[in-house]
């Protein structure tokens, strides 16, 4: 007999229940499969009881904007998995802050626990059972969230054509902040800063709870006390409060960061409207001898912080300023270090001036803003030397933690390891936002194995990339259990310029993984669960529709991350990747198709040992080339099988890459084999015969030279126009240039070089 029921206003707060007329009972072993969410949640204790989704017939909503718009987020996606239409029914909110989604039956609606204490800021508790799906929440957060989680458990459903498992989850973020990062300078001219770009963006962080989007300004917004930095790359004021509003929707923060002192080539060094503002000596920086100078970029600030309305901090930057001031100081700044000022004097004494700038231009805004700065100028340890000036900095400024690897301080001995400059941020009474940054050894695909190839690499970047974002983070999670003076805000990941470029858009492994350990249990070994998280990203990200579809794109992504290894272990031999430039490792810088061919003839006179011999790379090559045909066969039939479709194109893109690269190695072996024989001979009988070889490779030089084309079309279109790119020496000690480059994926420079290798063997067939 069934209990009378309450009403659901009095029984529940922030509910969100999905109830069908079916029901299903799973097995023991069933119920012990791992739910295909990113992240994973906190808590899941397995029934026997299951859900058929395909049998709902209601939602309920109440009549507030915030359930309104997660309903219809919801009917959508079950329109999608379930071809189920149901009609939103709006239900008057009689409780203050209450806010209520359902859908399904009423009378099977089941009671519901409170949440605790953990999950009400942003949490969540959905709990499955034989009259459907109960979701509750304590915020608007919460319920968002929750209904995202709810999605994936669709799109699983209908992967495995099963009902969803008994189950009662209980869930809420490590971090509050919890998102990415991009530096707006490095991708002027790319599909990156482009407004149909940042709105996918924003909708694709929100899927996987990220929270906040961090943007290195310059002048990609227009500034209203400033107008005459704008330029083609400067996106309107109505497409960024689009951006804003629909990112607020999304339970996204826009946050601006407006670099200071160094790194403001884009907004005072493109016009001479710029010229009061400069250190004149010193291109890309702006001279913190100026007073005027800090009323200009208040204003700079106000205009910010008026236009990204729901961020409640700013950027100011204040980083690498040593490394691009190189001591060209104009007569300003040199008169101050002649009077006795020190070079950290100059900088505190202007860090100091851009938070109190930000706090003015808060307070005109009528608004708390707090200030950001990069604080590696503290905890990096230049010149060996840590927490120097740190104490002139006001407390009230949020620091943002970089840090590539574990190791950092004193590379030759290895002596500062594990992040601890988090720790000596908080400890000194600092609030800190860590970022990641997974940008290294990025060819063609995100890099999944950091570590290989070992021969060869830098072994401080064995834990960079993937592993940077979980170490960072557990070691943040570690130092916020701590009741340190400092809090932990969260964290983010970046990437950066010409690798997200080379690899788009695969980079979103990287994302969804912080997404995994900033949401979720960060203490966990990345090692343990990197097997699966692979899984569960190909059928959550692709939204594969069926599961050998997400089994297809998880075997092309461990496939091609072993084929990717296997080019990177070549270029270590013969530098034959072109294009790219890469602060940590030289062998990625200056390549061409010419020095390869040397290097080819240098390793075949003097192999350099097991696996660094021509016919290993011949026989590596081979593999990537049928390893990456067959992928792409494999994951061009599961397009119509994947709702992101898109991405999935740029899957097949990379395995596209990945072969036109493998057989340019072997058309390279075999010309290089083929002049070799060519210069050691001056019989006119074997030169005819060696003519018919020469006529065969210019064959595969054209249809090479074609597909090549064909691929730099494709890149063009992601980089339509110049991208600035970085030129340093001495792995990142000093910057020597800013130059426009139009080939930011290098493959007009690999046209370039093919086209010179086709006019050298078309003159030994016209000699």
């Amino acid at each position: 007999m069934t209990k009378p029921s309450l009403p659901w206003t009095k029984r529940f707060r922030w509910l969100v229940v999905l109830v069908g007329s079916v029901t299903a009972v799973l097995g023991a072993d069933q119920a012990r499969i791992p739910l295909e969410v990113i992240p994973q949640p906190h808590e899941i204790r397995f029934t026997r009881a299951a859900f058929a989704p395909n049998t709902t017939n209601l939602i309920n909503v109440s009549d507030k904007v915030a359930d309104r718009f997660a309903a219809r987020l919801l009917q959508e996606a079950l329109r999608e998995t379930h071809g189920i239409n149901n009609n939103i029914v709006f239900t008057p909110q009689y409780t203050p802050n209450l806010h209520q989604l359902w859908m399904g039956l009423r009378d099977q609606t089941p009671d519901h626990p409170a949440l605790p204490a953990l999950a009400q800021k942003e949490g969540y508790m959905l709990a499955v059972t034989q009259g459907g799906l109960c979701l509750t929440a304590e915020s608007d957060a919460g319920l968002f969230y929750g209904v995202q989680t709810l999605i994936q458990l669709l799109e699983q459903s209908r992967r495995d054509q099963t009902g969803i498992a008994g189950m009662v989850i209980t869930d809420w973020p490590t971090f509050d902040w919890r998102g990415r990062y991009f530096d707006g300078s490095q991708y002027l001219g790319t599909i990156v800063v482009t407004r149909a770009n940042l709105e996918r963006e924003i909708k694709l962080m929100a899927r996987s709870k990220l929270n906040f989007l961090l943007l290195e300004m310059y002048n990609l917004a227009p500034f209203q006390s400033f107008p005459a930095c704008a330029d083609a790359n400067t996106l309107s004021l109505a497409d960024w409060q689009y951006l804003v509003e629909l990112a607020q929707r999304h339970h996204v923060t826009l946050v601006p960061s407006l670099q200071s002192f160094a790194q403001v080539y884009q907004v005072i060094w493109n016009g001479d409207a710029g010229k009061p503002y400069r250190e004149e000596t010193a291109p890309g920086l702006i001279c913190p001898s100026r007073p005027e100078n800090i009323l200009f970029l208040q204003s700079l600030y106000h205009d910010l912080i008026s236009l990204f309305k729901y961020s409640p901090v700013l950027g100011i930057g204040c980083s690498e300023v040593g490394m691009q001031w190189q001591k060209r100081y104009c007569p300003r700044c040199k008169a101050r270090l002649d009077r006795g000022e020190t070079l950290p004097d100059i900088y505190f004494k202007h860090v100091r001036a851009c938070v109190g700038a930000v706090e003015a231009a808060a307070k005109a805004a009528g608004r708390p803003v707090r200030p950001l700065m990069w604080a590696d100028e503290f905890y990096c340890g230049y010149d060996n030397q840590r927490w120097v000036g740190i104490e002139h900095i006001p407390t009230n400024t949020l620091m943002g933690h970089w840090q590539y690897w574990s190791r950092y301080q004193n590379l030759a001995t290895h002596t500062n390891r594990d992040y601890d400059g988090i720790a000596g941020l908080m400890e000194r009474g600092f609030d800190v936002l860590f970022l990641s940054a997974s940008f290294e050894f990025n060819t063609y695909l995100h890099d999944l194995s950091p570590a290989v190839p070992a021969d060869g690499k830098w072994d401080v970047m064995f834990d960079s990339g993937i592993y940077n974002i979980a170490d960072q983070a557990r070691w943040a999670d570690a130092q916020r259990q701590k009741n340190l003076p400092g809090k932990t805000w969260g964290g983010g990941c970046a990437t950066f310029s010409q690798h997200d470029i080379r690899c788009w858009d695969t980079t979103w492994f990287a994302y969804l993984l912080q997404a995994e350990y900033s949401w979720g249990d960060p203490t966990r070994p990345l090692d343990h669960e990197l097997p699966g998280f692979i899984d569960r990203f190909a059928g959550i990200f692709y939204v594969a529709r069926d599961r050998q579809t997400a089994r297809t794109i998880a075997t092309a992504w461990r496939e091609l991350d072993a084929a990717k290894n296997d080019i990177e272990r070549n270029n270590y031999l013969i530098r034959d990747i072109l294009g790219e430039y890469d602060i940590h490792d030289n062998y990625y810088n200056s390549n061409s198709l010419e020095t390869s061919l040397q290097l080819i003839d240098e390793l075949a006179a003097k192999p350099k040992g097991p696996g660094k011999n021509v016919e290993e790379v011949q026989q590596r090559s081979q593999s990537v080339a049928r390893v990456a045909a067959a992928n792409q066969r494999n994951l061009a039939a599961c397009l119509s099988q994947t709702r992101n479709d898109t991405s999935l194109h740029y899957l097949i893109s990379a395995a596209h890459k990945m072969e036109n690269h493998a057989q340019r190695t072997l058309l390279l072996i075999d010309l290089a084999e083929a002049l070799r024989r060519w210069d050691a001979t001056k019989d006119a009988e074997v030169r005819i015969k060696l003519r018919g070889e020469f006529a065969y490779l210019q064959k595969r030089l054209d249809r090479l030279q074609r597909e090549t084309r064909g691929i730099a079309d494709e890149m063009d279109l992601l980089a339509y126009g110049s991208a600035s790119q970085l030129i340093w020496e001495g792995a990142g000690t000093e910057k020597l240039a800013v130059a426009a480059t139009g080939d930011t994926t290098g493959y007009h420079k690999a046209l370039a070089s093919l086209d010179s290798l086709s006019r050298r063997v078309a003159g030994i067939l016209k000699d």
